[in-house]
């Protein structure tokens, strides 16, 4: 919808107008109240008005209109609630006079120059008092309030606008521990201040208690900075213990056009730039090392139908390498990379030209690589290819593999393996699909022997990678967890079959692990043409054998994705990591005997052997939601230990592969799922890596963010060196999960987690 935004020229009103873009939505206009000529701020319930001189600059480097009205009124309603409880949302006669009929007066004159605007972005967090009164504004004009940032974490929105790019500097102060010293300082630079302020005296991060009030220079939205040219100081308390003071901004100007703008200045395609400047890569270090990247594309002028798909994915690589070089990594550091194609790069009928420019960044010794195309994207210059990866130095090659789908590799324990698709043996071709079925409603036999193989064969060739890289015999050796991509189409009935086969796949085989079934046995050949009926379903005897809770602790997490394409027009592609069986290293285990061992380190040892059980289990569990009375699976991996040196006893415990998978409302969303969801034997503080997998029909990718930080509750606090999680978006057109008791469930959401175990 074409909106206008609320403009106070703080982070707050700035950062939801970035998330507006981000939805789609697209701004016509500014709007802002603004004080009496000679004053810079009002002592108001409603609006932030320092830095108002500033508003006309800030404009002009948004290149949008601005609308003001002069605040006239006060706050004669003070209560809870304003307006007539009647339908027709008119104010009592004690509220003329309010400061709230000057927002009423100023949209009207929005309305009035715009009557396309249909909604208007808040920068709300926390007030009540606001919401109510912007909310019985916007009733009164027939307009839509999208406030994003309403009801957030406040430590974690600071870190996510300071993330995202909002530049923004402190114009007032007038919180404990802020002093006139912090005015001009930018929000990433008063990061650690403001969080330390929360913990000593509960200050709000976001300074919704009004300890202190920012201007914005600039945010990915901007086609010029903001600059600083001259203030002047304005002391209204000076006690150092409680200072009040402000700047007065007297002069500002605009640097020159960004490049990125550049012939992208006006109209649709400024704001898909926008949008797409908007959506910035996002990185995670792990203190054992590991390096996880995220949404990497390449920059808007080098993407759209214009431009070659040969300098689009340079410019991924572009991206990739900067991202890695803040880590002092190179590409020769890649373990993992996953490709995502958008359709409009014509699915994979581009791949030959789109692989020819990647080989060219690697020698004989790439990373693994998947490669699938996922709806969404590629319109005007949206993105058509997009890169996900896992690095971490010192990595080496596995060997004897050769060709592109034998590939894997080993690092600090743990094995990635390329994507695996149904290839025959003999020449790398697909064994050919039956023909279609006869119109009907129930999915052909042949069609379902045919994937059931399919999948079957393409585990085979995941279980012989790992077993010549990772000679270790079972248990040692152990999926981490894994994603089976399904070629898109068919009706609901067959999508559930197919997840079924898939899933029934993935539990035999890690059945076969637990039991050490050898390279040979369990395994499609072939030369006989004939499906293996242990390695589909597993015997009878073997069934009764097996005992439920023990089956739940095997079979590591899965998640089913129903992809735009595959290579080669496959029906199925599995992406599998392991964990390579080695042993954790200890500190402070210098001891030569166990008498000359301390009573700490005894009980240290004693912890991690419990710790080492402990984690050898995967960790399932079905709930439902206490918002949505949905259901909700979480399942968790045995843990990986880590094989990295010089580490501490906390951090040597290693890593798990987790999945938390949601139904939601999508009508509901925004409103669902507000309770942290439980994550038994994952630290949050210690994600790294979140692929956030959504169907398109439910969710966009912004509601998909604000849902991650709600249900996942993830920090960004614990690890303030690292950052928080690196978050790739991938959308969807169906998921499902594998449940408990081998059964397939579908999901709206499915988070997969890669962190630290507790």
């Amino acid at each position: 919808m074409k909106v206008c935004a609320l403009l106070s020229g703080g982070k707050d009103s700035v950062y939801c107008l970035h998330h507006a873009v981000l939805e789609g939505h697209v701004p016509i206009a500014l709007a802002s109240l603004t004080p009496p000529q000679g004053l810079d701020e009002l002592d108001s319930f409603m609006y932030q008005t320092v830095g108002s001189s500033g508003l006309a600059t800030l404009a002009q480097a948004l290149g949008l209109p601005l609308v003001t009205h002069t605040i006239r009124g006060t706050a004669r309603n003070q209560g809870s609630q304003y307006g007539s409880r009647d339908h027709s949302h008119q104010t009592t006669p004690q509220e003329q006079g309010d400061e709230t009929e000057d927002l009423l007066h100023l949209l009207e004159r929005v309305k009035a120059s715009y009557p396309d605007v249909q909604g208007i972005t808040v920068g709300a967090i926390l007030s009540n008092y606001q919401r109510v009164r912007v909310e019985h504004v916007c009733a009164r004009l027939g307009l839509v309030p999208l406030a994003y940032l309403w009801q957030r974490d406040q430590r974690l929105l600071l870190a996510e606008m300071v993330d995202a790019g909002i530049d923004s500097v402190l114009v007032k102060v007038a919180g404990a521990g802020l002093g006139i010293e912090h005015l001009g300082k930018s929000l990433k630079e008063m990061q650690p201040t403001l969080l330390k302020l929360n913990k000593l005296y509960d200050t709000h991060p976001c300074g919704e208690g009004g300890e202190y009030e920012t201007f914005t220079l600039d945010a990915p939205l901007f086609l010029r900075r903001v600059q600083l040219k001259r203030t002047t100081l304005v002391t209204s308390v000076a006690d150092p213990r409680a200072t009040v003071a402000h700047w007065h901004l007297d002069e500002l100007a605009l640097s020159p056009l960004k490049d990125a703008y550049a012939g992208a200045e006006t109209g649709e395609e400024r704001w898909r730039v926008g949008r797409e400047l908007c959506e910035r890569p996002s990185t995670h270090q792990t203190p054992d090392g590991w390096v996880y990247l995220a949404e990497l594309a390449a920059p808007p002028a080098q993407r759209g139908p214009d431009v070659p798909i040969e300098d689009e994915v340079r410019g991924c690589f572009a991206s990739l390498i900067a991202a890695l070089s803040t880590h002092s990594l190179t590409p020769l550091d890649l373990s993992h990379l996953t490709i995502y194609l958008s359709p409009s790069a014509s699915t994979m009928a581009l791949f030959p030209r789109i692989n020819s420019v990647y080989a060219s960044f690697f020698g004989t010794a790439p990373p693994t690589r998947a490669c699938v195309a996922v709806p969404g994207a590629g319109h005007g210059r949206g993105w058509r290819v997009k890169l996900e990866g896992v690095a971490r130095g010192l990595s080496y090659w596995a060997p004897a593999n050769i060709g592109p789908y034998s590939q894997s590799i080993l690092t600090a324990n743990r094995l990635f393996t390329a994507g695996q698709i149904p290839l025959l043996p003999s020449d790398l071709s697909l064994s050919p699909s039956p023909s279609p079925p006869p119109t009907s409603a129930a999915p052909h036999p042949p069609h379902a022997a045919y994937f059931a193989r399919s999948a079957a064969l393409a585990m085979q060739h995941v279980h012989r990678i790992a077993a010549a890289s990772l000679p270790s015999p079972s248990p040692a050796r152990r999926k981490e967890g894994g994603v089976l991509w399904l070629a898109p189409g068919g009706d609901a009935r067959e999508w559930r079959g197919r997840c079924g086969a898939g899933g029934a796949v993935w539990a035999v085989a890690a059945a076969g692990e637990r039991r050490g079934v050898g390279e040979g046995e369990g395994e499609v050949e072939e030369e006989e043409g004939n499906e293996d009926e242990d390695a589909l379903r597993g015997s009878d005897d073997e069934a009764e054998q097996d005992d439920d809770d023990d089956d739940d602790e095997a079979t590591p997490p899965l998640v089913i994705v129903e992809a735009a394409a595959l290579p080669r027009g496959a029906p199925l592609e599995w992406q599998v990591t392991y964990c390579g069986g080695g042993v954790a290293v200890l500190d402070g285990d210098g001891a030569d005997s166990e008498e000359e061992e301390s009573e700490e380190v005894r009980a240290e040892k004693a912890r991690a052997a419990r710790r080492r059980e402990e984690d050898g289990r995967c960790v399932r569990m079905e709930t439902v939601s206490n918002t949505t009375a949905r259901p909700v699976v979480y399942h968790r991996s045995c843990a990986t230990p880590s094989l990295s040196p010089g580490l501490s006893p906390h951090h040597a415990r290693g890593s798990a592969f987790a999945l938390l998978a949601c139904s939601v409302t999508p009508s509901r969303l925004g409103a669902d799922e507000r309770a942290l969801h439980p994550l038994p034997g994952l630290a949050r503080g210690e994600v790294a890596q979140v692929r956030a997998f959504y169907r398109t029909g439910d969710a966009s990718a912004s509601q998909v963010r604000a849902l991650a930080h709600r249900v996942l509750g993830i920090d960004t606090t614990a690890a303030a060196a690292a950052g928080p999680p690196a978050l790739s978006l991938v959308p969807a057109t169906r998921l499902a999960v594998l449940a408990q008791a081998g059964e397939v469930e579908e999901a709206g959401v499915v988070f997969v987690l890669v962190g630290g175990v507790e």
